[in-house]
């Protein structure tokens, strides 16, 4: 069981790409792309003003692509999302659980007194957790009583 004390602060990445609302459109998306991220926080003076997300990348994208835009350059401010939900890095860690259940979240940015001071994602939300089913499963069935003695087969 996980402790009820446990909170945002303790489960979230405190490492993270963030990017700057002037920086060029392409150059984001490249980040995005070599990193691997599903998005990244847009920042200004430490304070969290947008995300530009793979869906913000891929609306980019498929206009040039397909032409359905003449529109072929930019800024991240021009097509970051800034309607954006975040999570206090107080938050308990049972809220943040029932958040990522009933939303499509994959990952949320985290802030304190409205600085961006992290990200979680549902991956880190998932490790914590299994790291708590293991260490009470190891505490009810230890290795030496239940794993060690078992004969091979074969």
């Amino acid at each position: 069981m996980i402790s009820g004390d446990l909170s945002v602060r303790d489960v979230m990445q405190t490492n993270f790409v963030s990017l700057k609302a002037e920086m060029d459109i392409y150059e984001a998306i490249k980040i995005i792309i070599d990193k691997g991220l599903m998005g990244a926080p847009v920042v200004e003076d430490g304070k969290l003003i947008g995300v530009f997300s793979e869906k913000d990348c891929f609306r980019v994208l498929a206009n040039w692509t397909f032409q359905m835009s003449n529109e072929t350059g930019g800024t991240v401010g021009h097509y970051m999302t800034t309607e954006v939900v975040a999570l206090e890095a107080a938050t308990d860690f049972s809220s943040v659980v029932s958040k990522f259940l009933s939303h499509y979240y994959r990952g949320l940015p985290v802030v304190e007194d409205g600085n961006l001071v992290g990200l979680i994602s549902r991956r880190d939300i998932l490790k914590t957790m299994m790291k708590a089913e293991d260490a009470q499963r190891t505490a009810n069935y230890p290795d030496a009583k239940y794993g060690s003695n078992v004969p091979e087969i074969g």
